[in-house]
């Protein structure tokens, strides 16, 4: 949480000329004005270096959200119960998903393999099966073209997403109890 907060300070320090008062308040993705800088001109004081320090930071502020293994499993464990479904059919080929890149962030703090980095417009996340020599289901997980997790057997993904799963029905309930509790 201190670096967390050693993040936000110096990402607010860098933002307030830019945006006035209270920056964080107001934070913007300045990207686009990065990749477009020779349609749209550059604007003082946003550049890469902010644009990547804001996309870290909101990463960063993600990830740890997702450190309560509660949350994680409430933001990712319906998507990661029915990805390791369809991984364990036999003869599937090809399944497409779409999401969110918050979606995208949790799916992959629930594998295991995310980088506090926040996902890139139109990112992919491709799970791969193959069965190995040994005849053994094996996966290996990518992002974007790079290698997130090599290849090792689907059962030991399973146990290592266990915890976070979570069926619709066991979704409803927790819903449900939540609705309960605030009522």
């Amino acid at each position: 949480e201190a670096a967390l907060e050693t993040m936000r300070r110096e990402l607010e320090e860098m933002l307030l000329p830019v945006m006035g008062p209270e920056p964080m308040k107001k934070i913007l993705d300045f990207t686009p004005f990065c990749v477009h800088q020779d349609v749209v001109g550059t604007f003082h004081g946003i550049n890469w270096e902010m644009a990547k320090k804001i996309e870290k930071y909101k990463a960063s502020v993600e990830a740890a959200a997702y450190a309560n293994p509660e949350l994680l499993r409430l933001a990712a464990g319906r998507l990661v119960q029915e990805v390791m479904d369809y991984l364990s059919q036999d003869g599937h080929e090809i399944t497409l998903l779409a999401a969110h890149d918050n979606m995208m962030t949790a799916f992959l703090v629930a594998l295991d393999v995310f980088k506090e980095q926040w996902p890139l417009y139109a990112s992919m996340v491709l799970l791969e099966t193959a069965e190995l020599k040994d005849q053994t289901r094996s996966v290996r997980i990518l992002m974007n073209d790079e290698v997130c997790l090599d290849w090792q057997p689907l059962e030991t993904l399973r146990a290592r997403v266990s915890a976070t799963v979570m069926s619709a029905a066991q979704y409803a309930a927790a819903c449900e109890g939540i609705a309960a509790s605030t009522a």
